[in-house]
C-alpha cells in the first residue's frame, strides 16, 4: 500500500505544478494534494530555474516492453510514475535535465523499459494503398519528394510477375511511376531510398510524430 508520503513524492517527481495529480492504479486509488516541483539543470553552469508544468508534461518518452519491443509513446508524468513505482527501468534520459523534489532527484526520462513483459495482441495491418502511403510517410521512394499526387508502385511490375505484397509496393510520385513504367528496377534508372518491408504498427506512431529523437533510434532500428 502506498503511503501519503509516497504519493506526494510521486506527484512532486511528476511535476504537478500548482495542480492536483489524480491517478488510479489497479486495486488501489489515490489522489494527491497540490504540490510544486523545482527544476534544476545540472552541468558546469549548474543553472537553477522553474520548468513549467506544460513544458515538462509534453516531453515524449518511449516505452519498451521487457523484450525491448517498442510499445508506446507517453508523457513525462506517466513515465515518472512508472519509474517511481519500479515498474520500469531508465535506459535513456534527456541530457542534464533533472526533476527534483525535497527528498527525491530523478533524471528526466527519454526511454524506459518495462520490468515485466506485457502481452499485446494486435490486429494485422491491412495491405492497402493508404497504409503503403502511411508506411512510406507520403514520400516517393524513388526521388524522395513529398507531393499530393502519389500512387502505389510495384517494384517488380505485375507484367513481370510482381505480387501485391508489402515488399513489392512503394509510394511513388506520378513522374517516377511513369518513368519506371513496366520496366524492372535495374533498367529504369531509378533506385529505392530504402528496401520496402511489412510495417510494424509503431512505424505509424513514429510517422505521426514527425522527427524521431536521436536517443530513440537504436531502439527503433533506425540507426
Amino acid at each position: 500500500m502506498l503511503t501519503s508520503q509516497a504519493v506526494n513524492e510521486t506527484a512532486r517527481a511528476c511535476g504537478a505544478v500548482g495542480s492536483a495529480l489524480d491517478w488510479q492504479s489497479r486495486g488501489q486509488g489515490f489522489k494527491s494534494p497540490q504540490v510544486h516541483l523545482e527544476w534544476r539543470r545540472t552541468g558546469p553552469a549548474r543553472l537553477t530555474g522553474r520548468m513549467s508544468h506544460k513544458h515538462m508534461a509534453t516531453r515524449d518518452v518511449l516505452i519498451l516492453n521487457q523484450n525491448y519491443e517498442p510499445l508506446a509513446v507517453t508523457r513525462t508524468r506517466r513515465a515518472m510514475i512508472l519509474l517511481y513505482l519500479h515498474k520500469a527501468e531508465l535506459l535513456e534520459s534527456y541530457d542534464h535535465a533533472m526533476l527534483r523534489s525535497v527528498n527525491l532527484a530523478l533524471p528526466m526520462p527519454s526511454v524506459l523499459r518495462l520490468n515485466h513483459y506485457v502481452r499485446v495482441v494486435r490486429k494485422e495491418i491491412p495491405l492497402t494503398k493508404r497504409n503503403v502511403f502511411r508506411r512510406d510517410n507520403h514520400r516517393c521512394q524513388y526521388c524522395g519528394r513529398t507531393t499530393s499526387n502519389l500512387t502505389a508502385d510495384h517494384v517488380l511490375p505485375r507484367a513481370l510477375g510482381g505480387t501485391e505484397t508489402w515488399e513489392n509496393l512503394v509510394c511513388a510520385c506520378m513522374e517516377c511511376n511513369s518513368r519506371k513504367s513496366d520496366k524492372p528496377l535495374h533498367q529504369s534508372g531509378l533506385k529505392l531510398l530504402r528496401k520496402p518491408k511489412k510495417p510494424h504498427y509503431f512505424t505509424f506512431v513514429m510517422n505521426a510524430m514527425g522527427e524521431v529523437p536521436e536517443l530513440w533510434r537504436k531502439y527503433l532500428f533506425q540507426n
